[in-house]
């Protein structure tokens, strides 16, 4: 592959013709969501619209190059825009003449944050965002999609970060529901329905967009109340120069930290939801194609962008394979900024309200439900502190708590792993757990003890206390650990090793060793464990039972498992 082939996006060098056409479709019909979308958040700042649509420009470019995900929408989203002009607002209102100046400055730091992070390999902080939490953050995330459009819908008031603030806000205010809007979206909404069952050939949202748009103009909507896009502001903003001095960057650094570690959760929230069956999100990569967008946007004066699920949801719907729609999504705003404003004017803000609605019910898959109910109700139950989480404190705080409580669930299964006495299963080769098998033999006089998980601080008390229990139940001369999937020892538990070894030692039995690997021989060597240990350190557990045998003639050793066949351990016990 040559350097110039190289230098193209995945999904460029291995573009299916056949992709063209429901691309440039899914394409479109996120422009028509998307325009509306940018130009509020715009507002939320306080910058000119035109600022908005020019960000979100910039940030499906750069995206679309550098990215690994084939479907993401990147560009302005609501809770990043909010997070931005709760930081701004300071400076905003003491320095208003600089206000794209300081929205660049704040976007700047924001990538430079990222790429640092991309650098330093922190990436890795993703793979706390399990499929539970991805499962129900998608929920959340429609919970708030849902929420959020309550007040379009009916052209009622419904503000608010969470969902119970916007539902209890709608409901103050639901005697003012207008009916010719609300009319409009549920019939904006049974076109979404009806569509897809008539003809697979029209995408369902960019036709009932174009209907609603047409008989809003046909029908004068406005003149019934119906709030419509508008005219697009014309225009390119200019070149901008971040403000770099050191007053700014000091009030700002900080901040732009926050807003850095929420958009990439989201951005890798939203990747890996949407994810198809192996395809690889590479989270480093993300961090970096994520960086680069918001540095580009600050040098146009834009915004800090993050991921949309709703927009990736509706690309999705709309059969979307690659990011060629999102080239298709960026030309089609720049030419609306251009040319094509009025096309725009007359479609109802009540029929992208229907238009997310029909995107939130597509995030939830209650078969992922089922099944993680089915698996393990402890991750069933992350799931929706996932979900209720992300739809009653906001995205980052419910994040951090479904993350905080899947690392409680993960440090609780450290904290007592399973346990093994191993011995004979009448007819099965090998060693295995005694609890399983009615049947099962025992060697006398040697306790085969397995501890399966690490051997960390936080399961050195449970080792001790466990092992202890068996060697009073079973009474052994040699105590046998089976070692194999002990692959990491911290320091407080090699001193709880340690001491245990001695105790033993010191009651008269032999402590041994048995299928140790490298990597935990060398963290025991350097625990001065092995010193204790000796030659008793074995390569397998036959060899290990043979050593025994040998020191302890005494020993009738009983059958193996497979009848007639005489007890032999494989080859002479060999130490480490």
């Amino acid at each position: 592959m040559g350097l110039a082939q190289r230098m193209l996006p995945a999904w460029l060098r291995a573009y299916d013709r056949s992709w063209l056409r429901p691309d440039a479709l899914a394409g479109l019909t996120v422009l028509a969501y998307m325009v509306p979308q940018v130009l509020a958040y715009s507002g939320i700042i306080g910058l000119p619209p035109i600022t908005g649509l020019t960000t979100a420009v910039v940030a499906l470019l750069v995206y679309a190059w550098l990215g690994t995900s084939r479907v993401l929408s990147v560009g302005p989203e609501a809770t990043v825009s909010l997070m931005a002009g709760l930081v701004l607002a300071p400076l905003i209102r003491a320095h208003p003449e600089q206000t794209v100046a300081l929205t660049a400055t704040l976007t700047l730091l924001v990538g430079l944050w990222m790429a640092l992070g991309s650098l330093l390999k922190a990436g890795v902080v993703a793979q706390l965002l399990t499929r539970p939490i991805l499962t129900g953050y998608l929920t959340g995330e429609a919970l708030l999609m849902i929420a959020s459009q309550l007040g379009h819908a009916t052209r009622t008031r419904s503000v608010g970060n969470t969902v119970p603030q916007q539902i209890l806000d709608f409901v103050r205010h639901a005697g003012a529901v207008h009916w010719p809007t609300l009319w409009a979206m549920l019939a904006t909404w049974l076109l979404l329905l009806v569509v897809p069952r008539v003809t697979r050939r029209a995408p369902a949202a960019l036709t009932a967009v174009a209907i609603a748009t047409l008989l809003s103009y046909l029908f004068h909507g406005s003149a019934h109340g119906l709030v419509e896009l508008g005219a697009l502001p014309h225009g390119l903003p200019p070149f901008t120069v971040p403000r770099l001095d050191p007053a700014t960057l000091q009030t700002l650094v900080l901040a732009a930290l926050g807003i850095a570690l929420l958009a990439f959760s989201d951005v890798m929230l939203v990747a890996r939801g949407f994810a198809e069956p192996g395809e690889e999100i590479n989270a480093n990569r993300e961090m970096l194609a994520a960086g680069a967008v918001q540095v580009a946007s600050a040098f146009v004066g834009g915004y800090p962008s993050s991921a949309s699920s709703s927009r990736t949801a509706i690309g999705r719907s709309t059969g979307q394979h690659s990011q060629f729609s999102a080239i298709v999504t960026a030309t089609g705003i720049a030419l609306a900024v251009l040319i094509a404003g009025p096309l725009f004017e007359h479609l109802p803000i009540a029929s992208l309200a229907a238009i997310v609605f029909w995107a939130a019910f597509k995030l939830v898959e209650i078969a992922d439900y089922r099944r993680l109910w089915s698996f393990r109700r402890s991750e069933f139950a992350v799931s929706m502190v996932a979900a209720l989480g992300t739809a009653i404190l906001g995205i980052l705080p419910g994040i951090a708590v479904s993350v905080a409580l899947s690392a409680l669930q993960i440090l609780g299964s450290l904290a007592r792993p399973h346990e093994a006495v191993e011995g004979y299963a009448v007819g099965l080769p090998g060693y295995h757990d005694v609890d399983d098998y009615a049947d099962h033999v025992t060697i006398p006089g040697l306790l085969i003890y397995r501890y399966d998980g690490p051997l960390i601080a936080y399961n050195r008390h449970d080792f001790q206390v466990r092992l202890t229990r068996a060697v009073l139940t079973y009474g052994p001369r040699w105590v046998l650990l089976n070692v194999e999937a002990n692959m990491l020892i911290d320091y407080s538990a090699s001193e709880t090793l340690r001491d245990l070894i001695v105790e033993l030692q010191q009651q008269g039995r032999v402590v041994a060793l048995a299928r140790l690997k490298q990597d935990l021989l060398a963290q025991l060597q350097a625990a001065g464990i092995m010193e204790l240990i000796g030659d008793h350190a074995y390569m397998t557990l036959p060899q290990a039972i043979r050593a025994y045998q040998l020191a302890n003639p005494d020993v009738k050793m009983p059958p193996i498992p497979r009848p007639g066949e005489p007890f032999e351990p494989e080859g002479p016990p060999t130490s480490v």
